[in-house]
C-alpha cells in the first residue's frame, strides 16, 4: 500500500508539472504578439502598430550608442535598413524606466535583440538583462570585442547609459571589480563581469580608489 501511494503521489508531482508547463507556454504565447514596424526612434527603439495603436518597443537586455556618439547613427539605420517596414514578432520582458514594454524582437525567427549585439552595435546591459539567454548573448559580445566590431573598433567607447547621466561624457569610463578590486576598460572581454559593478571616469580615479589594471586589458 505504501509503495502504491507513493507512486500515486509520484504520479500527480508529474503530472501537476506538466500542467503548468503548458499553462506557462499558453501564458507565453498569449503574451507575445506581431506588428508591423512604422518608424525607428533609434537603433534599439521602435514604433510598432499592433491592434490598431503605435506602440514603442525597447529592446530588451541590450543599450545601443546615442545618435551623438560613435555608432549611433550606424545603429540606427542599421535597424531601419533590417525592420522598416517589416512585421515582427515581439515577447514582451518587462518595462524600462521611460515605460515602452522592453522585449524581444524577433525578424523572420532571427533574434534582433542579439543580431545587434553579434555586429557590435549595442552593449548588453549586465545588471538588467537577466534572462537565461543572457549569458549566451554575454559570449556573443566578447566574441564582438575580439573581432572588433562596430563600437569596439574604437578605443574604450563609452557606454550609452554613462554617456547620458555623465556631465563629463568625454572621460574615459572604467568599470572596477569589487571583490578583486581590478578595474577594465570598456574594450575589455571583462568589462562587464557580474562583479564590475564599480565605475569610475578617468584611470586616475581607479588608481585612487585603490584599484589596479587589469592584466587583459592593460587599460
Amino acid at each position: 500500500m505504501v509503495g502504491c501511494s507513493r507512486k500515486s503521489l509520484q504520479q500527480g508531482i508529474v503530472a501537476l508539472l506538466q500542467f503548468m508547463v503548458f499553462v506557462l507556454g499558453v501564458y507565453a504565447d498569449c503574451s507575445a504578439w506581431e506588428g508591423k514596424v512604422l518608424s525607428i526612434i533609434d537603433g534599439d527603439s521602435l514604433i510598432v502598430s499592433h491592434d490598431g495603436k503605435k506602440e514603442q518597443v525597447d529592446f530588451y537586455g541590450i543599450d545601443c550608442p546615442e545618435k551623438e556618439q560613435d555608432f549611433g547613427q550606424v545603429a540606427r539605420n542599421y535597424t531601419m535598413q533590417r525592420l522598416q517596414g517589416q512585421l515582427v514578432d515581439i515577447e514582451p520582458s518587462g518595462k524600462t524606466r521611460y515605460d515602452p514594454a522592453a522585449a524581444l524582437v524577433s525578424l523572420e525567427g532571427n533574434l534582433f535583440n542579439l543580431e545587434l549585439v553579434r555586429v557590435g552595435l549595442a552593449w548588453i546591459r549586465t545588471q538588467k538583462c537577466t534572462r537565461p539567454e543572457c549569458e549566451e548573448w554575454r559570449e556573443i559580445q566578447k566574441q564582438a570585442k575580439r573581432k572588433r566590431s562596430g563600437v569596439w573598433s574604437t578605443f574604450n567607447p563609452i557606454p550609452p547609459w554613462e554617456f547620458k547621466r555623465s556631465k563629463d561624457a568625454q572621460k574615459i569610463i572604467y568599470s572596477g571589480d569589487i571583490v578583486t578590486h581590478v578595474f577594465h576598460s570598456t574594450n575589455c572581454e571583462e568589462f562587464d563581469c557580474w562583479n564590475c559593478i564599480a565605475v569610475f571616469r578617468g584611470r586616475e580615479a581607479a588608481i585612487k580608489a585603490g584599484y589596479t589594471p587589469c592584466e587583459l586589458c592593460k587599460p
